[in-house]
């Protein structure tokens, strides 16, 4: 159904995390750091129907809608290696005369 189709072009995932030091000087308050990275989602095209009853192409990431309930072999299988990474990115702004977003 329509209603349960992903927006196209999803692209890649944005992961947060905070790691708390508090753990290493009890005593001492430090505080945590926040960290926002970007993982490169694989994506793959499907054709779908709209609510007119009508064909069209969906390209996105067709994958798990919840990350965080996956298993890091799994993650490694079906997105890391796909799309070749080794690791996150950040991302930034395209500079001039680029198009889209620039992996760091």
């Amino acid at each position: 159904p329509v209603a349960q189709c992903r927006p196209s072009n999803v692209a890649y995932a944005e992961v947060r995390h905070i790691i708390h030091f508090d753990i290493l000087e009890p005593n001492e308050p430090i505080s945590p750091l926040a960290l926002v990275f970007y993982i490169k989602l694989p994506q793959s095209t499907t054709v779908r129907v709209n609510g007119q009853g009508n064909n069209y192409q969906l390209t996105t990431f067709h994958g798990d809608a919840n990350l965080r309930e996956m298993e890091m072999e799994a993650i490694q299988a079906t997105i890391l290696d796909i799309t070749h990474q080794d690791g996150p990115y950040t991302l930034s702004t395209p500079g001039f005369a680029q198009q889209g977003t620039v992996a760091d």
